[in-house]
C-alpha cells in the first residue's frame, strides 16, 4: 500500500496581497500593547518587596509602538482596558552595589481576579548575582486570560536574600513591563 503525502498549496499572489494589509493583520491579533517602566534606582531590602512607585508610561517615548489602549496603573496596581489574551514582559535589572552575598534575585508578576483583595505569583525568574558590584537582568514572561477587566490586576515584585540596587530610568526600560494583547479570551 503506497502512502501519498500531499502539499498544502502555496499561492505566491495570496501571499504578496497579504502584504498590502494593515500591520496589525501582518503581526497577528495585537490589538493593544504598552509599556511602562520604573524611572529610578531604589533598595530592594530583603525578600519580597512590590515595585510601588516611580512608575511611568514608557510606550509614550517616540520609539515604542503604542497601539490600542493603555493600561491604567496606580502605585504600581495595573489594571487591564480590556479583556482577552494578554502577555507580560517582566524586566528586571540589578546591581550588587552593596557587596552582598546574592546568591539570587528574581523578579515576578502577581495577578489578581478579586480587585487586588488577593494576589498569586504565577509566573517568576531568578538569577544570581555573584560579587560585588556584578550586576545582572531577568525577564519574566506570563500569558493571561483577562475575563473581567474590571476586577482583574497585576503588580510587579523582586525577591532578594540582601539589599540590592533594582535598576531604574527616565529614558530606558532597564525595569519595567510590556503588556500585548493578542486576541480574545477563552
Amino acid at each position: 500500500m503506497a502512502v501519498r503525502v500531499s502539499k498544502p498549496e502555496f499561492n505566491l499572489r495570496e501571499k504578496l496581497l497579504e502584504l498590502d494589509k494593515p500591520a496589525s493583520k501582518i503581526i497577528g491579533q495585537i490589538t493593544d500593547l504598552d509599556a511602562w517602566a520604573v524611572s529610578s534606582n531604589y533598595n530592594t531590602g530583603n525578600g519580597s518587596v512590590d515595585i510601588t512607585s516611580n512608575w511611568y508610561q514608557f510606550a509614550n517615548q517616540a520609539f515604542f509602538p503604542k497601539i490600542g489602549n493603555s493600561m491604567t496603573q496606580s502605585s504600581g496596581i495595573f489594571t487591564f482596558p480590556k479583556t482577552g489574551l494578554w502577555r507580560i514582559d517582566f524586566i528586571v535589572g540589578a546591581w550588587n552595589q552593596h557587596n552582598h552575598t546574592i546568591n539570587y534575585f528574581g523578579g515576578r508578576i502577581k495577578y489578581s481576579t478579586d480587585s487586588g483583595g488577593s494576589y498569586n505569583h504565577y509566573y517568576n525568574s531568578y538569577d544570581a548575582i555573584a560579587g560585588g558590584s556584578d550586576h545582572g537582568a531577568n525577564t519574566v514572561v506570563g500569558i493571561f486570560n483577562v475575563k473581567n477587566s474590571n476586577s482583574t490586576r497585576v503588580k510587579f515584585d523582586t525577591n532578594t536574600p540582601n539589599n540590592t540596587n533594582i535598576f531604574g530610568s527616565a529614558t530606558q526600560m532597564r525595569t519595567g513591563a510590556i503588556f500585548t494583547r493578542f486576541g480574545d479570551g477563552y
